[in-house]
């Protein structure tokens, strides 16, 4: 976790990183992006934990944004799976990743993100992506001072234009495989949140410049035009319905 925070303050950026920390109990450390967050749990036995949930504070000594996961042993302690929303006075004006690239060049860069997967009469939503051509889940990058919750309502409308019902968590994915190479060029690793939700209101639509296209599919649809991580991610979700998945 350290090599990366290092490797931004030495290249001349002071300021806000985003870093992951993992608590189980009360014992806690940030996060090695270089892995999964079930191997970084070692010798913790993931199988055996409870998702507590998620937090979001500010370490002004360090200049950093933190997202706490929280685990426990005993699932007599569990107080229910949630994110909290904490983080005030959002600032999307610059996205985080563009704030960091000019000290940083292509190097790889450590992200949270989201996708979320939208229900409507048995069809889901889906978006042609502008920098890879893909057809994805909704997706997008947390910003500074958002958090996950905020984020996942804000990038459903700016990118579809609609709005939707509560999100309900799914899935944490994290580690080397999920570093994605743009284009461009760019590398980004991801921790991401996988969310379900229904949709509420408004008319489908390619709402800003990162979708070409969007639309509704049938579900039976969904391994012809989903690919890669997102395919992956909607599998997860069909299969584990019943409890959150971290790997």
């Amino acid at each position: 976790m350290y090599s990366f925070i290092k490797t931004y303050r030495q290249s001349g950026y002071n300021g806000y990183i985003q870093v992951i920390e993992i608590d189980v109990d009360g014992y806690r450390w940030f996060y090695n992006s270089n892995t999964s967050i079930s191997q970084n749990l070692f010798p913790c036995d993931i199988n055996k934990l409870h998702l507590i949930g998620v937090h979001h504070y500010i370490n002004k000594d360090q200049n950093l944004e933190i997202t706490r996961i929280c685990f426990t042993k005993n699932k007599a302690n569990t107080l229910g799976e949630y994110i909290s929303s904490e983080l005030k006075e959002t600032d999307r004006t610059i996205p985080y990743y563009k704030k960091l690239r000019p000290f940083i060049g292509k190097e790889t860069l450590f992200c949270i993100g989201m996708c979320v997967i939208i229900e409507k009469d048995n069809k889901i939503a889906i978006a042609k992506r502008t920098d890879t051509g893909e057809w994805s889940l909704p997706a997008g990058m947390k910003e500074l001072s958002e958090t996950i919750s905020e984020n996942v309502h804000e990038e459903v409308m700016e990118e579809l234009g609609i709005t939707i019902y509560e999100p309900e968590l799914k899935a944490i994915t994290s580690g080397l495989r999920n570093t994605v190479q743009y284009p461009n060029g760019d590398q980004i690793r991801f921790v991401n949140f996988l969310f379900s939700a229904k949709y509420k209101a408004g008319v489908l639509r390619a709402n800003d410049n990162e979708n070409i296209d969007v639309k509704w599919i049938e579900k039976d649809e969904v391994e012809e035009f989903l690919s890669g991580r997102f395919l992956k991610g909607y599998r997860i979700y069909q299969n584990y319905k019943d409890r959150v998945i971290v790997v």
